[in-house]
């Protein structure tokens, strides 16, 4: 399952009919999406379980999580990176870079990494 493509934009491929819960990430932001979105019992990813809804769609999360990196990062064609013979001047991290160098993603855990601090 690839959530990234490496052509430096933020796509992802939906994964669909799976539910994530805030304990899965560190980032306050992204529990409170996932506990103010949550329509699940049970998160797909780690396990947990409750009488109450505590999992969201994790394509949406994905989705909020890609609208708030994209308030923060852009293509730096837009942002006005110099180039100088055909490479640009400043350091640039492509999407790919950013998810899985950054923030340390790993594709093949069971369970998204803590993101932020615990």
């Amino acid at each position: 399952m690839g959530l990234l493509t490496k052509d430096g934009d933020l796509h992802y491929y939906p994964i669909g009919d799976k539910h994530v819960c805030s304990d899965c990430f560190g980032d306050e932001y992204i529990k409170g999406f996932i506990e103010s979105n949550a329509e699940s019992p049970k998160c797909d990813f780690c396990g947990k379980e409750s009488p109450e809804p505590i999992a969201a769609d994790i394509d949406e999360v994905i989705e909020y999580i890609r609208d708030c990196i994209s308030t923060e990062w852009g293509n730096p064609d837009d942002e006005g990176v110099p180039v100088e013979n055909g490479e640009y001047v400043w350091p640039v991290k492509d999407s790919y870079e950013l998810f899985y160098d950054e923030i340390e993603l790993d594709a093949n855990l069971a369970c998204p990494p803590k993101i932020g601090p615990p």
